[in-house]
């Protein structure tokens, strides 16, 4: 909340620096975002109240999930761009309610990408994976047979690529520029850029 305000409302935040708002207007416009996710938290909260009571939880299988995150000033800019391919766009909910409740309760820190959904759901309707199927089943995970599916996780937007693994997150484009390399461990908010001094860890 931001008590007493009464300036711009950043409700719909132009993609690119920060420069245009005020460090009090960019705060409400963080505020106006919580908001909203609050707003979404509470109606997914009335979904499943609603399945409850007609008894489809007993044999359903829930998926939640988002296409992307949100700049909001963490890397002074807000917005969704390509070239700011961080943390703050690309983790996501991924949230399964399991019918017989496997794994309730558990968060799990294993890699998982948005094409992991399709396998995990067609796995519990025990249905044979098509061939040509991308993406991993994650019901191992939630099962507590793996750790995890996969050693890293990728994603593409426009003409750039973002890779992570559990200690860098690396970020290329097919335009040339320069790639951009940061130490999850070290950096957790991926603010100090270190490709030029890490080669070999960029080439892998």
């Amino acid at each position: 909340d931001t008590p007493g305000y009464n300036g711009l409302e950043p409700i719909q935040p132009k993609y690119g620096p920060i420069d245009y708002l005020t460090d009090r207007e960019l705060w409400r416009m963080r505020a106006l975002y919580a908001a909203s996710v609050t707003f979404v938290d509470k109606c997914f909260g009335r979904f499943m109240d609603k399945l409850r009571s007609y008894g489809l939880l007993e044999n359903s299988l829930v998926c939640l999930t988002a296409d992307h995150g949100f700049e909001l000033g963490e890397h002074g800019v807000t917005g969704k761009m390509p070239q700011r391919m961080w943390k703050d766009l690309h983790d996501i909910p991924f949230i399964i309610r399991h019918p017989k409740g496997l794994g309730a309760g558990k968060r799990f820190d294993a890699f998982v990408q948005g094409q992991d959904f399709f396998p995990t759901v067609l796995e519990h309707l025990e249905i044979p994976l098509p061939y040509a199927v991308d993406g991993k089943s994650v019901m191992p995970i939630i099962k507590g047979e793996k750790a995890k599916v996969r050693d890293y996780a990728t994603c593409g937007f426009n003409l750039n690529v973002r890779a992570v693994d559990g200690e860098y997150s690396y970020i290329a484009t097919v335009t040339g520029q320069k790639p951009q390399l940061r130490s999850l461990r070290d950096d957790p908010m991926e603010r100090e850029e270190i490709a030029k001094d890490n080669a070999k860890v960029c080439q892998r």
